[in-house]
């Protein structure tokens, strides 16, 4: 990391974060040194809190969501009363962002596969007492029924794919419940979804292969960490979302798709 990145990592921390030493001393201090953090909660200025455990990547997830604004900067739009779905929720750090910026009046769906990081999701929930925020624990594919995510020995790698960006991602083998977007939108009475979130590890090219132009209609913006998986074409998935009338914004660090 740049010395320059590193000042802004720390002043964005300070600005965001009310009680910014754990995260800087995991950050910068134990981790590069490969030593293990105590779990500490992590609380945010805007109220919400976080545990951070010792296992797993959570302080990156929190770090992406809440001091690089991964999701909320280059024009990605969050309003009140607005429906999200967060496909690939994690721990929820960004959930609970969403929660905030929606409000009462709003919605936001998070999906999680993984039973483990799904009960850390759902503590995160209850730490921060919302109401608005329905936990879904099972995956967003091309199909409905049942498959097999592969879990990584990091979470934040595992994944319904046993290859993603040139890992093998097959450590265990977890059944779990799929649905395609369609099915998912029925299921949880979604007419309009406002933001969709996917980062999925590769399950972006099934979910964006299953929509058909009435479902794609009824969603106004979708932020994707693209991956890549054997098989699969991240330029025939730009076309497709292209086709159904979404524009794309990649001046960020992270592109996104409008209408």
């Amino acid at each position: 990391m740049r010395v320059t990145d590193l000042f802004k990592n720390i002043a964005n921390c300070i600005s965001a974060v009310e009680n910014p030493y754990p995260y800087l001393k995991h950050r910068y201090i134990d981790w590069p040194r490969g030593k293990r953090q105590k779990p500490y909660e992590l609380r945010l200025r805007n109220g919400i809190r976080v545990h951070i455990t010792e296992d797993g990547r959570d302080w990156f997830t929190a770090e992406e969501v809440f001091i690089g604004r991964l999701y909320t900067s280059n024009g990605q739009k969050i309003g009140t009363g607005d429906t999200v779905v967060d496909v690939g929720a994690n721990i929820g750090c960004f959930s609970l962002l969403a929660s905030k910026l929606v409000g009462s009046e709003g919605r936001v769906i998070a999906v999680e596969p993984d039973p483990q990081t799904f009960r850390k999701l759902k503590a995160n929930i209850e730490l921060n007492q919302v109401k608005n925020i329905v936990a879904f624990c099972g995956a967003v594919g091309e199909t409905n029924g049942q498959t097999i995510l592969f879990r990584h020995a990091n979470p934040l790698f595992s994944s319904l794919h046993e290859e993603v960006d040139g890992r093998v991602t097959a450590n265990q083998q977890v059944p779990t419940d799929i649905l395609t977007l369609e099915s998912f939108f029925q299921e949880h009475n979604i007419d309009k979804c406002q933001y969709l979130k996917l980062d999925c590890e590769g399950s972006e090219y099934g979910i964006v292969r299953s929509l058909s132009p009435e479902l794609a209609a009824r969603i106004s913006q979708i932020t994707m960490e693209m991956h890549s998986v054997p098989g699969e074409s991240e330029a025939e998935l730009d076309s497709s979302l292209k086709q159904y009338g979404f524009m794309l914004d990649d001046t960020g660090v992270l592109s996104y798709y409008h209408r």
